[in-house]
């Protein structure tokens, strides 16, 4: 007779064929007990995805405000205030040195024909509504903004008297100081020095000179604290 002590090579799986039953029953009852629940057992994993029109500390990240606005309402899908998205720009990490950060949003977003401003004041995509007129693609901030008016044909340039130069030069002065402010509020942080001024808005160097000694004489821009540049005041 074999002692009651003495174990068998079979002693190792038949415990473990064991343990396998035990835990198989246990999951049968819980797999029972979650059948009966109203909501179906469902179990969470604890772990939630942001959601895809959740704006993050990082959303806007080195983006222009233009770039950064239409990403937001590409999110949100639905018109939204100034104050809104200037809060929601903030939140997602974009960097500026705005004083009034919402006013710098409403200009931008005005001189731009990919944004329209429905009754109640919220801003939309133009795409959203193609009967309002607007909705054309958007200018790039290098692109010229006028064209030399055609010259008549056959007409003499002393034809041409200093009345009718007088209104081109008016529409040429004010479209340089447009050009000059829409490419400084398109990046708030950049250190707009005349030099760069010139290769952004393609104006001649005496232009842009003349024009930002207007512009710092009618205080729409200021120097720099360092020195090193303008801004917008």
């Amino acid at each position: 007779m074999t002692p009651e002590n003495t174990s068998s090579p079979f002693d190792t799986a038949i415990s473990e064929l064991e343990n396998r039953i035990r835990n198989m029953q246990i999951t049968l009852e819980t797999l029972k007990q979650l059948r009966t629940q109203p909501d179906g057992g469902v179990i969470s994993s604890g772990f939630s995805r942001p959601a895809e029109n959740e704006v993050r500390h990082d959303t806007f990240f080195e983006m222009t405000i233009a770039d950064a606005v239409r990403k937001y309402l590409t999110m949100v899908k639905v018109t939204k205030s100034t104050a809104d998205i200037a809060d929601a720009l903030e939140r997602g990490g974009l960097k500026h040195s705005s004083k009034d950060f919402p006013t710098t949003v409403r200009s931008v977003l005005g001189q731009r024909d990919d944004f329209t401003r429905v009754p109640n004041g919220d801003w939309g995509l133009s795409e959203w509504y193609p009967g309002a007129g607007r909705g054309r693609k958007p200018k790039s901030e290098k692109q010229t903004i006028t064209k030399r008016a055609p010259r008549r044909a056959k007409e003499p340039k002393s034809s041409t008297s200093s009345a009718d130069q007088e209104p081109s030069a008016t529409a040429t002065k004010e479209t340089a100081q447009e050009k000059i402010l829409a490419a400084m509020l398109m990046n708030l942080r950049e250190e707009w020095t005349q030099p760069k001024l010139i290769a952004v808005t393609g104006l001649k160097a005496a232009t842009v000179a003349g024009t930002v000694f207007r512009l710092r004489k009618d205080g729409k821009i200021k120097s720099r604290d360092d020195g090193k540049g303008y801004v917008i005041a």
